[in-house]
C-alpha cells in the first residue's frame, strides 16, 4: 500500500479503523475512529512523520500521519455527502488492574 500525500484542509475517507487521541478535561483519551469514517485535515505538518489534527464530525482528534497516510483514500468535497459523525468516542479499555502475586504455601 503506497502512502498518499497528505493535505491541510483535504478530505480523506479512512479505509481501516484508526487509532485517535481526543483531549478531555486536559487528559489525552483514545478513541477508534471507524473504518469509512470521514475526516479532514486541520492542523500540524502531514508531510511530518508525527501527528496531525483531523476534524471527524464535530470533534478534534489526533492521528499519526503514518496512519492517516497508509489508510485514508482523498476524497473531494463533491463525494462527501455528508460527514460522519461520531455517535460517541469510544474509549479503548482500560486495563485490569490486577491484585498483587500472592505467595502460596508450599505443600509437603
Amino acid at each position: 500500500m503506497e502512502p498518499v500525500r497528505l493535505e491541510v484542509k483535504a478530505t480523506y475517507r479512512l479505509t481501516a479503523a484508526t487509532l485517535g487521541l481526543v483531549s478531555e478535561d486536559e487528559r489525552l483519551v483514545p478513541v477508534m475512529i471507524p473504518c469509512n469514517a470521514t475526516v479532514i485535515v486541520e492542523h500540524g505538518n502531514p508531510n511530518d512523520n508525527r501527528m496531525v489534527d483531523v476534524t471527524w464530525g464535530e470533534k478534534t482528534v489526533s492521528i499519526f500521519v503514518q496512519d492517516l497516510s497508509l489508510r485514508g483514500e482523498p476524497t473531494s468535497a463533491s463525494q462527501v455527502e455528508e460527514p460522519s459523525k461520531p455517535n460517541v468516542p469510544t474509549p479503548l479499555p482500560k486495563p485490569y488492574l490486577l491484585e498483587p502475586f500472592k505467595k502460596t504455601p508450599r505443600l509437603a
